[in-house]
């Protein structure tokens, strides 16, 4: 008996709608998680939120930030997953890196919430910035554009007296910070620990800052303790003999503006050689003006404690990261033609 067509009508119908319902529905997934993810800009903003705000001012300040891509994703988010009742006020710091889940997840906890950060070896000041200011310590910007000379720091740490920039000051270590924590605050943590693991191992030294500049490159350039003593040698050696560092780290410094974190071009080529920079350790003589990252204290032991050799010059193997030396030029060239992809 043949199929009645009013069946078949119907079926091939509730196939066709099934079909775009499905594709409706991963759309809509995909076009909901993306305006999830942060929108990626230095954008930053220090929200008020009041008892009994509603979440439809909390997203159009948001918005009007540019820190979310959409006002009804986030607004959804905040509904569908039913905490709109259970946002708590404050003033809180947001940013362009944050995503809508963590703004979120900051609202819910208040802003006496606490967060743990780890602040590797070899970042700088700006980098160290990005990395506080993403986990929600302070508004982006706040350690970059700091004036520490005008607060209390200058007369608590002396060794700050006469230097115009933390670089070299802020002890690489992971911390508790609350979120939304003052930048005098925070900094004064990072100072206080510079000063028990660094400041005691070279408070005696009347070059103390040369040494610090010196930690800071073997830190960025050298792996090993035992090759950081070399090239700290190698240094001082060229420093006495008035020869140009040639230190690409500090090149790099220079040609990123201290953040090499978001820098697309980091690496340094021929062309970066001509950079004009007092950070260009091959057009300017002598070392650094300031550090070039922030180290720990195996830098520092080393840069102390420099070793003695027959070698003029080191360069880092582009896929082990060795250290190689040489004692002429001519046999540095051959190793940066063996172990570098030059450009």
């Amino acid at each position: 008996m043949p199929l009645n067509p009013h069946f078949k009508n119907r079926g091939y119908f509730i196939l066709v709608s099934g079909i775009l319902a499905t594709i409706g529905l991963i759309l809509f997934s995909v076009y909901f998680f993306y305006n999830l993810k942060p929108v990626g800009s230095d954008s930053n903003l220090e929200l008020k939120v009041t008892k009994g705000q509603g979440v439809k001012e909390i997203a159009a300040a948001l918005s009007q930030a540019r820190l979310i891509k959409s006002v009804a994703v986030f607004k959804f988010y905040i509904i569908f997953s039913g905490k709109a009742q259970r946002l708590k006020p404050g003033v809180y710091q947001f940013n362009g890196r944050m995503s809508v889940p963590k703004m979120v997840y900051f609202l819910l906890k208040g802003v006496n919430e606490e967060t743990t950060v780890t602040i590797p070896e070899g970042t700088t000041v700006k980098e160290i910035d990005q990395i506080l200011s993403s986990a929600g310590v302070f508004a982006s910007g706040s350690l970059a554009e700091f004036n520490f000379e005008n607060n209390d720091l200058i007369n608590d740490f002396q060794f700050l007296k006469g230097v115009d920039n933390l670089e070299g000051f802020l002890y690489p270590d992971t911390y508790r910070f609350k979120i939304n924590s003052s930048v005098e605050e925070v900094t004064r943590k990072l100072v206080s620990n510079f000063q028990e693991k660094i400041w005691l191992l070279i408070s005696q030294k009347d070059n103390w800052y040369e040494i610090l500049v010196l930690a800071s490159v073997l830190e960025k350039e050298v792996p090993t303790f035992e090759d950081r003593q070399l090239v700290a040698g190698i240094l001082n050696k060229r420093i006495a003999a008035t020869m140009p560092l040639q230190v690409d780290a500090a090149v790099a410094y220079a040609k990123c503006q201290g953040n090499l974190r978001s820098c697309a071009q980091r690496q340094v080529l021929k062309s970066d050689l001509k950079i004009d920079s007092p950070y260009n350790t091959y057009l300017n003589r002598g070392w650094p003006p300031t550090p070039i990252a922030n180290m720990n204290e195996m830098a520092i032991r080393a840069a102390l404690d420099p070793k003695s050799s027959n070698y003029w010059y080191y360069l880092s193997a582009e896929q082990t990261k060795e250290t190689i030396f040489a004692k002429t030029l001519e046999e540095h060239n051959k190793n940066r033609q063996q172990y570098l992809k030059l450009q």
